[in-house]
């Protein structure tokens, strides 16, 4: 699976689009058509993100004002580490569902 640079729009575009690898600008580069982590980097793969964590990312997106939304959105692409801490904050927020209450 050939990785897209991490963006809001991608997050979003899942729900429609089906999984994506991601990678963030700090990581490496592409080259070639290939992508290629930097030293700092080594050892890194891609990320997946799936539909579930795109739908739960959105929908907390979504239920914040307009200037909280924008602060989400640089905290997702900013980079490996802010979007992990926004993905554990979303799952934290969301509302469970009788789904979760087994």
């Amino acid at each position: 699976m050939t990785p897209h640079i991490a963006s809001w729009e991608i997050i979003r575009d899942i729900r429609q689009t089906g999984a994506k690898a991601v990678v963030w600008p700090d990581e490496g580069e592409f080259r070639n058509g290939v992508w290629r982590f930097n030293k700092a980097h080594f050892g890194f793969e891609p990320l997946i993100i799936d539909l579930m964590t795109s739908t739960v990312m959105c929908a907390t997106h979504d239920a914040l004002s307009e200037s909280r939304q924008a602060k989400y959105r640089d905290w997702v692409e900013e980079d490996r580490g802010s979007f992990g801490a926004a993905f554990e904050w979303s799952w934290k927020v969301a509302k469970p569902t009788p789904y979760h209450r087994r």
